[in-house]
């Protein structure tokens, strides 16, 4: 489901991002430097305030989802994984957010699927399609934590 190219464009990504948060940052350091040298209080604070709203923002808005996903492939990519078979039960249809990555819940029945306390909740990445399983399909799940990192029918 996941390959180790998908890793590496997330991280050119995410790099660029930088790169681009860079330009107008080293803008409003090198102001703030100017404004120090020829001590006008107002652009300094200005400038400061400025530089470090941009920063946050732009670090919150685009780039920590990047560092999130970029987590999450590299722990089901060259993480600890493990094997379940058991039975499809249901995929829930609204997503949720799990440590800044969007899933959706998948539930597996691990022994008897009359039991609930034989269930298993997996995540599933919102930006994968899901395959076409049916209720009670025997189904692999390989998976690194609760995530998954690939599901097959049997």
């Amino acid at each position: 489901m996941y390959t180790q190219q998908d890793l590496e464009q997330i991280l050119a990504q995410k790099k660029k991002r930088w790169l681009l948060l860079a330009i107008p940052e080293a803008i409003l350091i090198a102001v703030l430097v100017y404004s120090l040298v020829i001590r006008v209080e107002w652009l300094t604070t200005l400038t400061c305030c400025l530089a470090g709203g941009l920063l946050i923002f732009v670090y919150d808005l685009t780039i920590k989802p990047l560092t999130c996903y970029a987590r999450h492939l590299q722990g089901v990519l060259q993480g600890r994984t493990r094997t379940l078979e058991g039975i499809f039960k249901r995929v829930d249809a609204q997503p949720s957010m799990v440590d800044g990555v969007s899933y959706h819940g998948v539930i597996v029945s691990a022994g008897d699927p009359a039991d609930e306390e034989d269930d298993r909740l997996f995540y599933f990445d919102q930006e994968k399609t899901f395959p076409g399983l049916n209720q009670g399909d025997r189904v692999r799940v390989i998976y690194h934590d609760r995530a998954i990192a690939q599901l097959e029918k049997l």
